[in-house]
């Protein structure tokens, strides 16, 4: 028997497929709607500090489908997959609708990747946090004048 909410129920899970299958198309509709998009790679930008300034978060994950191009020309090719298909993916403009980018030091690489972001894309906002590699008191005392620096980054970029 169909009811009106096993329907509501098909075209949520219809909705659902969409976005999923295309992420950055229900970003772009965010963007359109006047939301800020900030890119991120790995899990150290804290991602309620970007929802508590009415920005939204995007995980870049690139496209692992696609053959690495473009990205060949900053980063050599024994770099993991992973970095270079993001990087790839951002110089042939995929991530266009990104109003910035926080990257954080998960390995050498990413560090690096920061640097050839600005350099090559030129976002309006792009952080980067230099994560403590030990649990050391001093390393998180650190760590959190850190995620206090992203803050006021966040905050002055916001305008609030």
């Amino acid at each position: 028997m169909v009811t009106e909410k096993s329907i509501a129920a098909s075209q949520g899970l219809d909705r659902a497929r969409e976005v999923y299958l295309d992420r950055s198309r229900r970003v772009k509709e965010l963007k359109d709607e006047g939301k800020r998009i900030i890119g991120y790679i790995d899990i150290f930008p804290v991602l309620e500090m970007l929802t508590a300034l009415d920005m939204v978060p995007y995980c870049m994950l690139g496209d692992m489908n696609e053959p690495v191009t473009r990205a060949d020309s900053c980063l050599p090719p024994m770099i993991c997959p992973f970095l270079r298909s993001v990087m790839d993916s951002g110089l042939k403009g995929k991530y266009d609708f990104l109003d910035g980018v926080v990257l954080a030091h998960t390995c050498e690489v990413a560090e690096k990747m920061t640097h050839i972001w600005r350099i090559y894309l030129k976002p309006p906002y792009l952080h980067f946090i230099d994560t403590p590699h030990t649990t050391h008191p001093t390393a998180l005392a650190h760590f959190k004048d850190l995620l206090n620096d992203f803050k006021k980054t966040l905050e002055s970029f916001a305008g609030r």
